[in-house]
């Protein structure tokens, strides 16, 4: 099983190709349902209606909100469930997640995990990359050439075991976290 750091921003896409249209995205092996909204923010909501789980992305969009293309439930951009055909009242459990997106660089970043920990500043600045990218490609380039020898480890070169050492921590904090939760049952009954 593949296990994913949910508390930290990822890319979705290039700000520019977002539009009206209903999009499904898969990140972190979860499908999400993005889209702009009227106002230009762009909205990011779990991909699938919790009636009969169809993707949303398959439904249609009433101005900023999102209505299952199987029976009509529909969803607001902050995932609650503004309208179930047929009748008046709104079961608690129909709703969707939403996610917390962010436009910056002219990339649209998505917030996989706990809400309250959203914080677009954590998102790291682009100009500095551009010049890390050109060193790294060159760096790949030289590696892939014939060597006579093996190139030297030094101090600097503990930065990735660091890393790696750290990003393990973060997903034994989340599991953790998971432990404490509640179980939900995969159907939800409503009188």
């Amino acid at each position: 099983m593949i296990q994913f750091i949910k508390n930290a921003w990822y890319v979705a896409g290039f700000t520019r190709e977002f539009d009206e249209q209903l999009r499904r995205f898969t990140i972190l092996d979860e499908h999400i349902v993005m889209f702009r909204r009227s106002d230009g923010q762009i909205a990011a909501l779990d991909g699938r209606c919790p009636h009969r789980l169809l993707p949303l992305s398959k439904g249609k969009r009433i101005g900023d909100t999102v209505q299952c293309g199987y029976h009509g439930l529909t969803f607001d951009c902050s995932g609650k469930c503004t309208r179930v055909p047929g009748q008046d009242n709104l079961p608690a459990s129909a709703y969707v997640h939403a996610y917390p997106t962010h436009s910056r660089h002219g990339i649209t970043w998505v917030w996989m995990g706990d809400v309250d920990k959203a914080d677009p500043g954590q998102i790291f600045d682009l100009p500095e990359f551009a010049e890390d990218k050109e060193i790294l490609e060159a760096v790949q380039e030289e590696e892939a050439r014939p060597q006579k020898r093996r190139p030297i480890r030094i101090a600097i070169d503990k930065a990735p075991l660091v890393y790696r050492k750290r990003i393990n921590d973060l997903l034994e904090l989340e599991r953790t976290e998971d432990l404490a939760s509640d179980p939900s049952p995969a159907f939800v009954y409503h009188d």
